[in-house]
């Protein structure tokens, strides 16, 4: 992952970049452990990065569909892969009150979220909530909300789309 972003660095190599740290947005599952986001932080520290923004995956989702301002009171569920750390619901993108559920939890179907994010395939028929994110327009919305979270820290540098 270093060598990977001292690479972007090499890319676009121009002479102030010689003295410009960059700003890196890392983006990850809602699921990782604190362990794992402190090494993140601590990798992208030493990859030179002069602001690192931490932001898990719902995060971006999120903000492709609604503003930061317009996420306050919405409820989200998001569905991780790890059983003992699947489902947590997300009330407020902006302070990130959260609440976690246990993966055998079925009051969760029962609740009204405003969107549901799920990283495993799961039956949208058993939620109340309409707006389902999963699959391909879970990638979809997921790339769109990383290039808003990324204007909004001012982080404009993207590659090339496939």
């Amino acid at each position: 992952l270093v060598d990977f972003i001292k690479s972007i660095k090499a890319e676009r190599k121009t002479f102030l970049d010689n003295f410009v740290k960059p700003i890196v947005l890392c983006i990850f599952p809602p699921d990782i452990f604190e362990s794992e986001r402190i090494f993140l932080r601590d990798l992208m520290a030493q990859s030179g990065a002069r602001e690192i923004y931490l932001s898990e995956t719902y995060s971006a989702c999120i903000l492709s569909l609604f503003t930061i301002s317009n996420t306050v009171g919405k409820e989200t569920l998001c569905i991780g892969e790890r059983s003992y750390q699947s489902i947590k619901e997300v009330k407020n993108l902006e302070y990130s009150e959260t609440k976690m559920y246990d993966n055998s939890n079925t009051e969760v179907y029962d609740m009204d979220f405003d969107l549901v994010i799920s990283n495993k395939s799961i039956d949208p028929t058993k939620f109340k909530t309409k707006l389902i994110l999963q699959g391909e327009e879970l990638r979809i919305k997921l790339i769109q909300g990383i290039k808003r979270l990324s204007e909004h820290y001012k982080i404009f540098y993207f590659p090339d789309e496939e």
